[in-house]
């Protein structure tokens, strides 16, 4: 199965790597206009989770990519459930940013264990990072209210992208 990202919306491909040919999954942006790109994606437990880049102005999209502080509502994370046609039915499992709205996004999804990881991205207080055993109840591993505070001190650490 192969997992394309694209803006605004997340499709899919089960043709084995031969000939890719897609359809799109979910309603754009997951009905919210700000989830201006679904960011990463993992299966986990049997199920598809997304996460959205959320920005709110074309100002904000240009702080985006400059890397400065913009208007967002934060990140969110669906999850999907296919069913025996193959459709997808998602639900919206984290809003507003894992509790920090200034987590606009998350880079990376990624299965390490028997945990789900999230690693976000913030322009102000440094990138967060979120785990999962049930894909429901997240706790901060990196970031406001843990240990190591975001960006592991470094408010200019605005992005992770990588685990293992």
């Amino acid at each position: 199965m192969l997992l394309v990202l694209s803006f605004l919306t997340a499709y899919i491909s089960t043709n084995n790597g031969k000939t890719i040919s897609e359809r799109q999954v979910n309603v754009d942006g997951f009905g919210d206009q700000n989830n201006n790109y679904a960011f990463a994606m993992e299966v986990y437990n049997g199920q598809l989770y997304v996460a959205t880049n959320n920005v709110i102005t074309a100002l904000g999209m240009a702080g985006f990519f400059l890397g400065l502080p913009f208007e967002t509502n934060g990140t969110q994370i669906w999850r999907g459930d296919k069913d025996g046609n193959g459709d997808y039915t998602f639900e919206k499992v984290v809003d507003q940013g894992l509790l920090n709205p200034l987590n606009f996004g998350v880079r990376k999804l990624q299965t390490v264990g028997n945990y789900l990881y999230a690693v976000t991205s913030n322009h102000v207080t440094g990138f967060e990072i979120w785990r999962t055993n049930d894909g429901s109840t997240w706790t901060v591993e990196v970031g406001t209210g843990a240990t190591q505070p975001g960006g592991f001190g470094d408010v200019d650490n605005k992005s992770g992208r990588g685990l293992f």
